[in-house]
């Protein structure tokens, strides 16, 4: 969603049980919520921000411990 020229969010949230394979970002027995800021300050010129949950629905029975994963990004691109 732009919010005002140049600046765009974006908000996902979705939980795939077991068996049900969407896509490549939502793998099965599991819940992912991720929000993304975009910045074009002038032509050519990117920032990115991206901030991610990740945890398992229900425990594997092969895991040691259910899955639970925050990590996030930041980037700057330039194209000449």
């Amino acid at each position: 969603m732009d919010v005002v020229p140049g600046h765009s969010i974006g908000l996902v949230h979705g939980e795939n049980d077991a068996g049900w394979l969407l896509s490549t970002d939502f793998t099965n027995n599991q819940s992912l919520t991720e929000f993304r800021y975009n910045w074009r300050p002038m032509s050519g010129h990117l920032f990115q921000f991206r901030l991610r949950e990740r945890e398992d629905l229900i425990q594997r029975s092969s895991a040691v411990r259910e899955r639970n994963e925050v990590d996030y990004y930041i980037r700057y691109s330039i194209s000449l």
